[in-house]
């Protein structure tokens, strides 16, 4: 009834049956198992725990409240709760999510294809603040609990290192959460924060503008773990995958961080100046790691089998930034530069790839690295600076930390080859 109501129910209801609904659970292992079929005909979920997530993704500020680690309330009437833990995680008191039974001549037990359908709802509402797929995506931080919540889903994903293997009915909401975090995926992969890969306990608790700090290879592994879901389909029937929504807001982050970079007067130009280098070097190691992810899905048929993206995908074309709900809009001189770096991007993922399949020694190899030469280049005809020795210099820099971003990401999703 919830679930088909069209209304926003109270966060301390919404709470308040959630808790009681686990603790039923606990206490009666297997009382909410799917008996026989024909639930989905019906439009009835037989799994309330995951329907009533589905109900609380209308709610992002319930949804932020049941699933934050910290708990809520003041000292004195504090409550803490592991639903996190409990609902997402594997083993150590984590659920096990029901299965169908088919009952006949013998039980048949199948997995439920609709399980976690709400999770991933919840999840995403209460990471980004919004309801499910809505429209309001921007390059900026997070409140505290929602950066909270972040960040421990990316830790008891990647538990035992295993973020690469999600769950599928996770995959598209989670992939639209980490795409609302691209201004700190991208500093997390840039190594520009936290200062150590290994990266930090907490989150940058700043108010409104927090940020998560997970580990690096943590990223990696989750990143890889939800981009060879299908989130949208072509006019002409072509799946588009998490990992074109997640590249595409890097790549339009890394042209605004870029556009940002100090100015220098007309006599300085052709010296190496200002934060050039610096911020060149940030988004080659972020185009190395997304190439990593991309040349590895190419390679890897665990989950689907992809086939050579440049055949089988189209990565980032312009205009594909039309069938998300979760790329901001950025403004004309930002698009050129996204848009030299476009046509590159597929020829990047499928070098490297064919580099990794001969078993090619690519520590020491630029393959893969015209995307962001094409980038650097755009960024330089912006600012008047192409070809000079500050911009040649900045290309190399950017060069150099592709090749370290490529090799890094390479490392975190060999841990489970």
């Amino acid at each position: 009834m919830m679930q088909h109501a069209d209304a926003k129910y109270d966060d301390q209801f919404l709470y308040q049956l959630g808790d009681d609904l686990i603790a039923a659970e606990k206490k009666n292992e297997g009382i909410f198992t799917k008996w026989g079929g024909g639930w989905e005909e019906r439009g009835i979920e037989s799994d309330p725990i995951d329907g009533l997530l589905g109900v609380m993704s209308r709610n992002p500020e319930a949804a932020t409240a049941f699933f934050d680690p910290q708990g809520n309330g003041p000292a004195s009437d504090h409550v803490g709760n592991d639903h996190l833990k409990y609902l997402l995680g594997s083993g150590d008191g984590a659920r096990d999510w029901p299965d169908n039974v088919i009952t006949g001549y013998r039980a048949t037990t199948f997995d439920d294809y609709t399980s976690r359908i709400g999770l991933g709802a919840a999840l995403e509402a209460a990471t980004t603040g919004r309801e499910p797929n809505s429209a309001g995506a921007a390059f900026a931080h997070h409140s505290e609990a929602q950066a909270r919540v972040m960040q421990e889903t990316i830790n008891v994903l990647d538990k035992d290192s295993k973020g690469d293997t999600i769950h599928q009915n996770l995959k598209v909401p989670l992939g639209r959460a980490l795409a609302d975090y691209t201004v700190d995926t991208h500093a997390i992969l840039s190594g520009t924060e936290p200062s150590s890969p290994e990266g930090s306990s907490g989150i940058n608790a700043r108010g409104e503008d927090s940020s998560i700090t997970n580990s690096k290879h943590s990223l990696l592994r989750v990143m890889r773990g939800v981009s060879d879901a299908a989130y949208e389909t072509t006019s002409d029937g072509k799946p588009v995958l998490v990992y074109e929504l997640l590249y595409e807001n890097e790549k339009r982050y890394s042209a605004e961080y870029l556009a940002t970079a100090r100015d220098a007067s007309a006599e300085e130009r052709g010296n190496v100046v200002g934060d050039w280098d610096n911020k060149a070097r940030h988004v080659g190691e972020v185009y190395g790691a997304m190439t990593a992810i991309g040349s590895d899905m190419t390679l890897d048929d665990r989950d689907t089998k992809i086939g050579n993206l440049n055949d089988a995908m189209r990565y980032t074309y312009h205009g594909v930034g039309g069938l998300f709900t979760q790329i901001p809009v950025v403004g004309d001189p930002v698009q050129r530069m996204i848009d030299a770096a476009t046509y590159e991007y597929s020829k990047d993922v499928s070098a490297a790839a064919e580099d990794v399949a001969r078993d090619k020694d690519s520590r020491t190899t630029s393959t893969g690295v015209g995307g962001t030469n094409a980038m650097i280049d755009g960024w330089g005809t912006a600012q008047g600076i192409r070809h000079t020795e500050a911009h040649e210099h900045a290309k190399g820099e950017a060069k150099q930390s592709f090749i370290t971003g490529r090799e890094d990401a390479y490392s975190a999703l060999r841990t489970r080859k």
